[in-house]
């Protein structure tokens, strides 16, 4: 059961340490090293203005960046005015949409059958370990409350599951293992390959460590609730939509990167280590997708589910 979650991870840390490496000889290569282009989380985000302009810069052998980028208000290349576009919108309110049903499914139903715990369990703890920074580095009102929103409602289905609804809950043996060997071989990963710098202070390449670990952690925290499906022949209706905006909110968060990739001036090895992570992600919810449409074909959209037999993962 452990082997396809296990060859998940290993695509992922294959295609890191080989970007990684190219990117490496790359800079090696060139004459002038790169400008160190550092992320929106490193920076003083204070007062931060969408209203910008750019212009593109000649691209030389080992360079990072495809724009400069100036704020007009601040005058700052680690401006990052595009932060905020509608693809990242697009994700966020579709992340607030999987907690919207999942919620509902707890709440109305009385019961957490069919739901992972261990899946929200991991969800809570990396949502914690991105957003350590939620009271020391303000980017925006709407960021600080979504980061806030993201923990609560986590840690309040994390209660439902453990306290009220515990009675319900189904037996995970196999989530439990697989869970067993996803952590440590995140937190192993995110201590070789994060988006930290030599002259970062020791609390900051701790943090770079978390944040690294909290995007390896959410590309493979949905395999525990996967393998709980797998086992299930009907996924109830608001489950296989809470998956479905999971999955869409990766996807739209996927394209995200790739625009900011053109506009912004950001760090290649954090664009690489969130867009590696996010297609590693997406595709452990290609095949539930896949069953999700055929079951919708006929226009059912208010009906459960109905799996194949063939699992997911």
């Amino acid at each position: 059961m452990m082997r396809q979650p296990s060859k998940a991870l290993l695509a992922l840390v294959a295609t890191l340490g080989f970007v990684y490496a190219i990117s490496s000889m790359q800079g090696a290569d060139a004459a002038d090293p790169p400008k160190v282009v550092r992320s929106a989380r490193h920076d003083d985000n204070h007062g931060l203005m969408l209203n910008t302009t750019h212009r593109r810069v000649r691209m030389r052998p080992g360079a990072l960046s495809h724009f400069d980028h100036h704020s007009i208000k601040r005058g700052n290349l680690a401006s990052h005015a595009h932060m905020f576009n509608i693809f990242r919108l697009a994700g966020d309110f579709s992340h607030v949409a999987s907690f919207a049903f999942l919620l509902f499914r707890l709440q109305s139903g009385g019961s957490c059958a069919g739901i992972s715990g261990k899946t929200q369990e991991i969800y809570l703890a990396l949502f914690i370990f991105r957003y350590l920074d939620v009271f020391t580095n303000f980017i925006s009102l709407y960021n600080t409350i979504m980061k806030l929103l993201f923990i609560a409602t986590t840690a309040y289905i994390v209660y439902l599951m453990r306290v009220p609804l515990k009675a319900s809950a189904s037996p995970e043996q196999e989530g439990s293992q697989a869970t067993m060997m996803l952590v440590p071989a995140c937190a192993f990963l995110a201590l070789v390959l994060n988006d930290h710098n030599v002259s970062d202070s020791y609390f900051a390449c701790f943090q770079s460590f978390l944040w690294a670990l909290s995007i390896y952690l959410e590309a493979v925290a949905i395999v525990p609730q996967m393998i709980l499906l797998r086992r299930k022949k009907v996924v109830e209706n608001l489950t296989a939509n809470y998956i479905v905006a999971l999955g869409l909110y990766r996807g739209m968060y996927l394209v995200n990167w790739a625009y900011r990739w053109f506009v912004d001036p950001i760090s290649s090895i954090e664009f690489l280590i969130k867009v590696a992570a996010g297609l590693v992600q997406t595709g452990l919810y290609a095949h539930f997708f896949q069953i999700y449409w055929q079951s919708r074909k006929g226009g059912a959209f208010g009906g459960d589910v109905i799996m194949d037999q063939k699992g997911f993962i």
